[in-house]
């Protein structure tokens, strides 16, 4: 074929098309799983390393991949009873004893954050799915794991090759547009904004109850959606053709989020169940869980930053006082906490400079406070705008433009982007 050095306008549509695509299938996609095709890409990936196909588990979120794992373990351990009883005769008092071994090892405070649903739907899964199979197939191998050696593998053989292709046919202008436009914007989304924060999110769960955290494989749509974008671009321009390629973009496209993957077991898990975002695609929402998986597990967002439920409760709840701010140790949390509770900032000495207009704004100045030596600006300005519906709204006015202009209408209109003449021709509802 030949070599491209310039993209033409039909290419350059191309681009954002699929972008969108591997975006919205790893972020909005939905959670269905196609059973078969995960086994079979498994299978797959697991032959590219030369290791012998697993027995294969799926579960419903991130979290409960890592109990899964434990509870896998857990049935292997040398001098467990389970390892000697699991003739057809005894299996419901087996199942009750692993059952009560496992949960005792999780523990009481697991069992309360994981809730009943996750954890039945764990067990489940990994009792219908390896309890027939683990004693005779897996033994200890389920000891070593052997993700870095499949993911090795998977970079090695199939990469690496169509990299090489690209390069031989693609020039490094073209590479790299479709590397901002497609493999960067769909990394940013998915990795950045979301992977990652699940990743970190649940390995510090797994910690702080005392278990083993179990290295992700990397492997999934929360790891592989970037550059599978990026190669998929030069596929339907005719430029990359690779069966091993299409085979592990076939094993993503499965519905799988992410992976453990060990000798004689391999673990995944599905794509989240929803996502919430806001304008600037950070994982956020002041209603609901910002994401949530099948099983129930959920996390909780406020722009971009993590916080747990009950915190997150407190802060949109918009009733927080500023001493209860001032208490939040995390900076972050914090910075979130004012922002969503101008109320307690203003109860904090501010001073009205100007206003009720007959608009209903009031424009408000902080100087030599708390605040002020906590966010290091000596001059903090506020407006207060009250909304024909009913609603109070407070925000923050830039101090350069509010010092010149020291005037509630003036600051709201900088907000909204309007000259003062432009805010005052707007027509008041109601």
């Amino acid at each position: 074929m030949k070599r491209i050095d310039k993209l033409t306008p039909e290419h350059e549509k191309l681009l954002p098309v699929i972008r969108d695509r591997y975006i919205n299938l790893a972020l909005k996609g939905g959670d269905e799983v196609d059973v078969e095709a995960f086994h079979k890409g498994i299978a797959f990936v697991y032959s590219l390393a030369k290791i012998e196909a697993p027995i294969k588990i799926m579960v419903d979120s991130p979290l409960g991949m890592q109990y899964a794992c434990h509870f896998v373990k857990a049935m292997l351990e040398p001098g467990n009873q389970v390892r000697d009883q699991v003739g057809n005769q005894v299996r419901d008092q087996v199942r009750d004893q692993v059952r009560n071994q496992v949960w005792n090892q999780v523990g009481n405070q697991v069992r309360d954050q994981v809730g009943k649903q996750v954890r039945n739907q764990v067990w489940n899964q990994v009792r219908s799915q390896v309890w027939n199979q683990v004693r005779s197939q897996v033994g200890n191998q389920v000891r070593s794991q052997v993700g870095n050696q499949v993911g090795d593998q998977v970079g090695n053989q199939v990469w690496n090759q169509v990299r090489d292709q690209v390069g031989n046919q693609v020039g490094d202008k073209v590479r790299k547009q479709v590397w901002n436009q497609v493999w960067a914007q769909v990394g940013s989304q998915v990795w950045d904004q979301v992977g990652w924060r699940v990743w970190n999110q649940v390995r510090d769960q797994v910690r702080d109850q005392k278990m083993t955290f179990e290295q992700s494989a990397c492997i999934g749509y929360g790891y592989d959606a970037d550059w599978l974008a990026f190669y998929q671009v030069f596929t339907e321009l005719g430029i990359v053709k690779n069966d091993l390629l299409a085979k592990y973009d076939e094993f993503v496209s499965s519905g799988v989020w992410d992976t453990v993957m060990f000798q004689g077991v391999a673990i995944g898990c599905r794509r989240p169940e929803v996502v919430r975002r806001d304008d600037e695609n950070q994982l956020h929402n002041d209603q609901k869980p910002a994401i949530r998986w099948r099983d129930g597990f959920e996390l909780y967002y406020l722009d971009g930053v993590h916080l747990e439920k009950e915190l997150w409760r407190e802060i949109v709840s918009k009733e927080m006082s500023f001493a209860e701010i001032m208490r939040i140790e995390n900076a972050d949390h914090q910075a979130v906490a004012l922002k969503y509770n101008p109320e307690a900032i203003l109860a904090n000495g501010a001073k009205l400079i100007d206003g009720p207009t007959s608009r209903g704004n009031e424009l408000f100045l902080i100087e030599n406070s708390e605040l002020n030596k906590l966010t290091e600006f000596p001059q903090m300005y506020y407006v207060r705008m009250n909304c024909p519906t009913g609603r109070t709204f407070i925000e923050d006015v830039e101090p350069e433009y509010a010092r010149a202009n020291p005037y509630a209408d003036a600051c709201q209109a900088f907000n909204c982007s309007l000259t003062p003449e432009q805010y005052g021709m707007l027509r008041r509802e109601g």
